[in-house]
């Protein structure tokens, strides 16, 4: 294992083995959400619910986020290491996928349990990614950070594309019933166990001697946590601007997101491997062109490269529905997953851009409660509205709300450019 920890290092992070250790922790998280994230909808499909409890599943772990990301934040501020905690959430997770695996044996409550559990799965599952966000501000300055995300996120989506590809072929090919296709989910969420396990072995050995030892604070109640917040969003406007269009662009994102598949498979009748296989093409691509898009932001800044991916993420709802042939849907797929890495890595980059120095975990909590709260309502949006119309119309209105959101984005990117030339003092 050594020999092969010491190869990808080489291989992927130029011997820096620091560098090298967070691609390897990421690829190895990347293993345990796509060996079970991608396939909820189908597992609950396969359960017996219906489209409401397919949009649950984007909803209801965000509805679990609202409720401890904000004060986890402002504990994880409290430790004087971050490492130890980022390793204890891992554990947590991990712990929760086989009794996830055990609820086809529930009997009538098996679905609303699997909601349940998905979303007590998001709260250490977000512990962990404020804190590794919080340790990866700790391992690397501003200047040095640009690629190892960038190498991270191609890791993770190569993983993502095999997952996926295999996932779906098996799924779609070898098994042939209801009953074997949910034994196949219960295998890939205890393969998702065995990876989280690794993964903390792997975080464990990541050197962070560099990083001083944070003097240990007194953690703060709700009402103190709440006061906290208004605070820092008062005392910070470039950051809570930012927020504000971030929640503008991911309701308009995440409100689209059940009806990929729901139009895909319900609608136009393809099957499990090809709608993976779309997937697959779109996550490959973007690990392909990560490492181009990170030394992109590192010349041309984090903002631009956001700009890019909002607009491009605009065309993706309303071309499936309009132009929904087989060849259209591989180049909306293909698109998404070139364009993909600007947006992701601007818009991840842009954020770190904007935190202060002072309590930086706690405002990453911020931003992370914002995607929450998105990702609660966002989903339950979009089905009101296509129960109300069409799916058509609500990919339509998808799309436009993104070119909304990518213009707000581009505003505030040329007032920022005109400030630095003088013009608006």
């Amino acid at each position: 294992m050594k020999h092969l920890t010491d190869r990808l290092i080489r291989m992927f992070a130029r011997d820096d083995r620091t560098a090298g250790m967070v691609i390897i922790e990421g690829a190895l998280w990347a293993s345990v959400v796509q060996f079970t994230n991608p396939f909820y909808q189908m597992f609950v499909s396969q359960m017996g619910g219906g489209d409401v409890a397919i949009s649950l599943v984007n909803s209801m772990p965000a509805l679990f986020a609202l409720v401890v990301l904000l004060p986890l934040s402002g504990y994880i501020d409290t430790v004087p290491r971050k490492k130890p905690f980022v390793a204890k959430a891992i554990l947590c997770y991990a712990l929760l996928l086989p009794i996830m695996a055990m609820t086809p044996f529930m009997g009538r409550a098996k679905v609303p349990a699997f909601l349940v559990l998905i979303g007590l799965f998001n709260i250490p599952m977000l512990a962990y990614t404020v804190g590794w966000q919080s340790f990866f501000t700790d391992l690397f300055d501003e200047k040095r950070r640009i690629m190892p995300h960038a190498k991270r996120e191609m890791m993770k989506n190569y993983i993502q594309g095999f997952t996926m590809c295999l996932g779906g072929f098996v799924l779609s090919y070898i098994c042939s019933t209801g009953e074997q296709k949910i034994l196949t989910y219960q295998i890939m969420f205890m393969i998702a166990f065995a990876m989280a396990v690794m993964q903390v072995r792997t975080l464990i050995k990541t050197d962070d001697s560099h990083v001083p030892d944070r003097p240990k604070r007194k953690m703060m109640g709700i009402k103190e946590t709440l006061t906290m917040c208004v605070s820092e969003l008062k005392k910070n406007k470039k950051f809570a601007s930012f927020l504000g269009l971030l929640f503008t662009f991911y309701v308009s994102w995440q409100m689209a997101w059940p009806f990929f598949f729901i139009y895909l498979v319900g609608h136009l009748g393809h099957n499990e491997f090809f709608k993976n296989m779309l997937d697959f093409s779109s996550v490959i691509l973007f690990g392909l062109t990560a490492t181009f898009w990170g030394r992109y932001i590192e010349k041309n800044g984090a903002k631009k490269a956001g700009i890019i991916g909002y607009y491009t993420a605009a065309i993706m709802p309303v071309m499936l529905v309009t132009l929904n042939s087989t060849f259209w849907l591989w180049v909306n797929y293909i698109i998404s997953g070139i364009f993909a890495a600007p947006l992701q890595l601007g818009m991840f980059n842009d954020m770190l851009d904007q935190l202060p120095e002072e309590n930086r975990t706690f405002n990453i909590g911020i931003y992370n409660t914002v995607i929450q709260i998105s990702g609660f309502i966002s989903p339950l949006i979009g089905v009101s509205i296509y129960k109300a119309t069409s799916i058509e119309f609500t990919m339509t209105l998808s799309s436009v709300l993104r070119v909304v959101a990518g213009t707000l984005f581009l505003v505030r990117y040329l007032k920022s450019r005109k400030t630095q030339s003088g013009y608006l003092g």
